[in-house]
């Protein structure tokens, strides 16, 4: 789903690369999941996705407020 938003929106998406997309959506996915976790990318992602937390932070900002406003706009409807 999380992905999917991305292809719907443009911007800023189309600046990133499809792994960075994926793993920050694998990210924001483990965040929302368990909002109580203080760690949520750990030694396995960065083997699985070579990137490190830090490398997905702009990304998943963006992916997470778009989560926001998609969210909020499918209650309201």
């Amino acid at each position: 789903y999380l992905c999917t938003l991305t292809l719907l929106h443009d911007r800023p998406f189309s600046s990133y690369r499809p792994s960075i997309i994926a793993a920050s959506s694998l990210l924001l996915a483990n965040r929302l999941l368990n909002p109580s976790m203080t760690n949520h990318w750990f030694d396995q992602h960065v083997q699985i996705t070579s990137y490190q937390q830090s490398e997905l932070n702009e990304c998943t900002l963006a992916l997470a407020d778009l989560h926001a406003k998609t969210f909020e706009q499918d209650k309201t409807t």
